[in-house]
C-alpha cells in the first residue's frame, strides 16, 4: 500500500511499500530513524548518533551549521566533541580531522586544507603519560604539507614547528613598522630581523631608527655568562677570518682577528681616566725593582705546537708563575676553558665533542700586561732620574 503507514505496536511509521523507510521508537524514550533498510539515526534524551554521516547542503553562502548555547553561567559553550571511541586505541591513531574541501579548475574533488589530531603516546589512562599531536596542512605544489604543527614528546618535552617538512617556504611576522620584524629565508637557510635579505650571514639584525641600538645582550643572573664566538670546525690563526669587525660608513674602525690579535684604526686604546672619577691619588712608588727582577722569556704555546710543529711560532713574555713572585698583583686567575683542558689536562677532562666535562678546580694563570706596561713607566721614569743625576755629576767632574 502507498503511503505513510502507522504501526502501533512496534511504535513505527513507515514510509514506503517495503516497509524499510521509517521512523520508529521500539525502545523507551528512543527514536531510531531506516532509510533503505540502514539505520541512519539514532536520538536519545541526551545524544544523536549518525551512523553514516550526513550532509547539509544549501544554495547559498548561508551558514550551514550553527551550534548554540544559552547557558549564562561563566564556563565555556558551545562544545564541539569529535570523540574517536575505539575499543583498542593505539600509539599513532588518528583522532580527528577537519578539511577544507574544493573542486579545482578540471573539475576534480580536492582537499585543500585541513586540521589533524593524532595521539603519540595513548598512555595508561591514569594522566600524564598521554602526548597528541595537532598539525595544519595546506597543500603546497599540489601536495598536502604540515606546515604548523604541535607535537606531544613521548621521551621529553613537546615541540612546536613551523615548516616540519623543510620545504622552501619562508616565515614572516611583521610589526607596526616593519613587513620583516622576524624573517626566515627557508631556501638560504637564514634569519633575519627588520630585513628581507640576511644573506650571506645566518642572522642578519637590521636597525635604521634614529638612537634605537641595533641588539642588547642582558644577562640578569648573579652568575652571568657573555657572548662566545666559537670556530668550531676550523682553527684560521690569521688574519684572514675576525671574530669581530666594527665599520661605519667609511672605514674598518677595529677588529679582532682569528688569532686572536687586535687591530683599530686610529692604533689607540685607554682607560677613562678623569681625575673627577679618582681618589686618592698619590704618586705610586718605586717600580725598579719588580721590572728589574721579571724575567722575560722566549717560549711556545703547546696548542700551536700542536698546530705547526715546534719552532714555528715562538713568542716573547712571561710565565705567570714566575711573574707572580714579583708582583702578584700582575696576576689574574680563570677557569680553564676547553683549550686548556685539551693542552692540559691537570684542569681537568674533556668530553668526546670537546666540551667540558669536568674540571680539578685548578685556575689558569693570566698576566695584567696593561699594568706591567705603567710599571716600566715608572722605572723608565726612575731610571731617567738617574741618568739625569749622573749626568749633571758626569758634567760637573768636566767642568772642574
Amino acid at each position: 500500500m502507498a503511503g505513510i503507514q502507522i504501526d502501533g505496536v512496534n511504535n513505527k511509521i513507515d514510509f514506503d511499500d517495503d516497509a524499510d523507510t521509517s521512523i520508529s521508537s521500539a525502545t523507551d524514550d528512543t527514536l531510531v530513524v531506516e532509510v533503505g533498510g540502514s539505520t541512519l539515526a539514532t536520538a536519545t534524551a541526551t545524544s544523536l548518533t549518525i551512523n553514516d554521516g550526513t550532509t547539509i547542503t544549501t544554495a547559498d553562502n548561508t551558514t550551514q551549521l550553527t551550534l548554540t548555547c544559552t547557558d549564562a553561567d561563566a564556563d565555556s559553550g558551545p562544545h564541539l566533541s569529535l570523540f574517536r571511541n575505539s575499543g583498542s586505541v593505539a600509539d599513532n591513531d588518528l583522532l580527528g580531522m577537519i578539511q577544507f574541501d574544493g573542486v579545482d579548475d578540471g573539475g576534480n574533488t580536492t582537499t585543500y586544507a585541513r586540521f589533524i589530531s593524532q595521539i603519540i603516546d595513548a598512555g595508561d589512562g591514569s594522566g600524564g603519560s598521554e602526548d597528541t599531536a595537532f598539525r595544519l596542512q595546506t597543500r603546497v605544489s599540489g601536495t598536502l604539507r604540515s606546515l604548523f604543527s604541535i607535537e606531544g614528546g613521548t621521551s621529553g618535552p613537546g615541540e612546536i614547528i613551523v615548516n616540519d617538512p623543510q620545504i622552501d617556504m619562508d616565515f614572516r611576522v611583521e610589526s607596526t613598522g616593519l613587513t620583516h620584524a622576524l624573517f626566515v629565508d627557508a631556501g638560504n637557510d637564514v634569519v633575519g630581523i627588520g630585513t628581507s635579505s640576511p644573506t650571506p650571514f645566518r642572522l642578519h639584525v637590521d636597525s635604521n631608527t634614529s638612537n634605537t641600538g641595533v641588539a642588547k645582550f642582558n644577562h640578569s643572573h648573579g652568575t652571568p655568562e657573555g657572548i662566545r664566538v666559537i670556530f668550531s670546525a676550523a682553527a684560521p690563526d690569521n688574519t684572514s677570518a675576525t671574530f669581530l669587525e666594527c665599520q661605519d660608513s667609511s672605514a674598518t674602525r677595529l677588529q679582532i682577528q682569528a688569532q686572536g690579535n687586535v687591530q683599530n684604526h686610529d692604533n689607540s686604546y685607554g682607560q677613562i681616566s678623569d681625575e673627577r672619577i679618582k681618589q686618592n691619588i698619590t704618586d705610586a712608588n718605586s717600580q725598579w725593582d719588580d721590572i728589574k727582577a721579571l724575567k722575560v722569556k722566549n717560549f711556545e704555546r703547546k696548542d700551536d705546537v700542536a698546530a705547526y710543529g715546534e719552532g714555528k711560532s715562538v713568542q716573547i713574555g712571561l710565565i705567570a708563575q714566575e711573574c707572580e713572585t714579583v708582583s702578584p698583583g700582575l696576576i689574574d686567575e680563570q677557569d680553564p676553558s676547553a683549550g686548556d683542558i685539551k693542552v692540559a689536562s691537570e684542569f681537568g677532562e674533556l668530553n668526546e665533542d670537546g666540551t667540558i666535562k669536568s674540571t680539578t678546580g685548578e685556575k689558569v694563570k693570566a698576566i695584567k700586561y696593561s699594568v706591567l706596561y705603567m710599571k716600566a713607566i715608572k722605572a723608565l721614569q726612575e731610571a731617567m732620574a738617574k741618568i739625569e743625576t749622573l749626568e749633571t755629576k758626569v758634567k760637573a767632574l768636566e767642568d772642574a
